[in-house]
């Protein structure tokens, strides 16, 4: 049987987070990637537990199925539960990692404000090791983003996509997207969370069967505890 290296398979992103709940804005950024670069796939990856976040609204169940809602009529977008299914608080080095010995080439897909904290994160480095990075502007962080100097991850840097490509693992690539204008201010997870809890209807914002999946079980009101 001929094996097939990193390098000959297509690029697969990477978007992780609570979503909660899952909003226009990350299905925007996904299509317009998988456009841009020709990615094979973006891949959703909802924790089930934040490692630093506070715990979010909606239970794990809900937000995994508001982001199966979300992602029905984007074919080249999907699910996975690798993280759902751990139960607990997972580093995004262990979730790449499994996405390799899946057979994936995996490129984690990071906002510039993401991207300023990253020489932070639980083994970085390690992420690197399993495969490449996306960078995309961000309204109010600068662009290009910090190289972060004096650090390997300089030398990681491209903004040629063929670099990703050739190679199985360790480049980041500098991505500019041209977001329609009030993009980050319409697209909060909180600011929607907030609407709807004092009733109104997030337009524009939410896919419509999420939003309908939000009042039928009461996710964001408050004292509210409603599961699937």
């Amino acid at each position: 049987m001929t094996m097939i290296s990193n390098q000959q398979k297509p690029l697969t992103g990477l978007l992780g987070g609570t979503f909660d709940p899952i909003h226009l804005g990350h299905t925007w950024i996904a299509q317009s990637l998988i456009e841009s670069l020709g990615l094979r796939k973006v891949l959703f990856m909802p924790c089930h537990t934040p490692v630093h976040k506070s715990l979010p609204k909606a239970s794990a169940e809900q937000r995994e199925a508001m982001v199966q809602l979300a992602l029905e009529n984007h074919p080249k977008c999907a699910l996975h539960r690798f993280e759902l299914l751990q139960k607990k608080p997972i580093y995004t080095y262990t979730t790449m990692a499994e996405l390799v010995k899946e057979g994936i080439k995996p490129a984690l897909i990071l906002g510039a404000d993401a991207w300023e904290d990253f020489p932070t994160w639980e083994n970085g480095d390690c992420i690197l090791k399993s495969g490449h990075i996306i960078v995309v502007n961000r309204p109010g962080f600068d662009w290009p983003p910090s190289s972060h100097e004096e650090s390997p991850l300089e030398s990681s840097i491209t903004q040629d996509l063929a670099d990703l490509e050739q190679n199985d693992f360790g480049k980041i690539l500098l991505k500019k997207i041209d977001f329609p204008e009030n993009f980050y201010d319409n697209f909060s997870s909180s600011n929607i969370r907030q609407q709807i809890t004092l009733g109104g209807q997030p337009q524009g914002k939410l896919d419509d069967k999420v939003f309908s999946y939000c009042q039928k079980h009461r996710i964001y009101e408050e004292n509210s505890h409603d599961t699937p």
